[in-house]
């Protein structure tokens, strides 16, 4: 491979991801996996039907190879997923691949359903259906920021004076930021009147009427989300510091996922918390979660 060249197969393989740097990464660790193995994509892909066995050991010992250089756990985690994640792409059956991730060492805290109200509660009106989306429905911070009225319009009604529900639950329309894959969510009644008030206060500061491609909310980007986020629960929790040293804007996220644990199988709840291996084992069956 010569350097600026990129195999098509394997350019049609990162192409996918919208993060430059998730592209770059996974470029990189696959590059180096086949220079490793002395094949091309398209024959590794080739080998990886015909004898996955030989798959796994190549891997095996390309792992060896990258630990007795010095290579982080982190690094050679990101390179086996990135091989991982081109083997599902190509739809490669029997290849099985395992990534070893240490322990944290300090375990995220995740709030109390009281402790997710006081948030919204002290919340100004624009960050309060964001906190509802990441908590009641599991979305990351750079999926609700991406969020245009288009996502939701089929569920919410105009009156003439405010936006109103259709239906509870509110089912939204996500666009996963890292594959742009769709996948199906659902907000309950306290956060969906949450964000209808929300709609509604906007409508009557501007008085324009929401379009399909407005954008939801005014974040610039997950960061600028997450740090209004992470001030109110520094506001909000001043009595309790040590866990607001472990509380931050995923731990909403994992609220979300404690939630559903014991309600939904594993692949329903993984579904819904936009992971991608969840929204493509279910897509063909749960697009759309009638």
């Amino acid at each position: 491979m010569g350097t600026g060249y990129l195999h098509p197969t394997l350019e049609r393989f990162v192409s996918k991801y919208t993060s430059v740097n998730t592209r770059s990464r996974y470029t990189w660790a696959l590059q180096e996996f086949m220079k490793f193995a002395g094949l091309d994509p398209d024959h590794l892909l080739e080998v990886a039907r015909e004898n996955p066995i030989k798959v796994e050991e190549l891997v095996q010992d390309f792992r060896r190879n990258l630990e007795s250089r010095g290579v982080s756990g982190n690094t050679i985690n990101v390179m086996l997923s990135a091989i991982k994640s081109f083997m599902r792409h190509y739809r490669v059956e029997g290849v099985r691949i395992e990534t070893k991730r240490a322990a944290p060492k300090v375990f995220d805290y995740i709030p109390s359903p009281e402790e997710v109200k006081i948030l919204i509660n002290r919340a100004p009106l624009h960050l309060k259906p964001c906190i509802a989306l990441i908590a009641y429905s599991g979305m990351r911070p750079i999926d609700v920021v991406n969020l245009k009225y288009l996502n939701i319009k089929d569920e919410i009604e105009f009156d003439g004076e405010r936006y109103r529900l259709k239906k509870v639950p509110l089912k939204i329309l996500v666009f996963q930021h890292k594959t742009r894959q769709p996948y199906v969510t659902f907000l309950g009644g306290l956060g969906a009147d949450i964000l209808c008030q929300y709609l509604t206060e906007r409508f009557k500061k501007t008085w324009k009427y929401w379009r399909d491609n407005d954008r939801l909310f005014r974040y610039r980007d997950p960061f600028t989300l997450s740090a209004a986020i992470n001030r109110l629960i520094k506001i909000c929790f001043t009595k309790n510091p040590e866990a607001f040293k472990r509380f931050r804007t995923y731990s909403l996220r994992k609220y979300f996922r404690r939630q559903i644990t014991g309600i939904l199988s594993d692949a329903e709840a993984e579904y819904l918390m936009g992971h991608v291996e969840g929204i493509r084992s279910l897509q063909a069956t749960y697009m759309g979660l009638r």
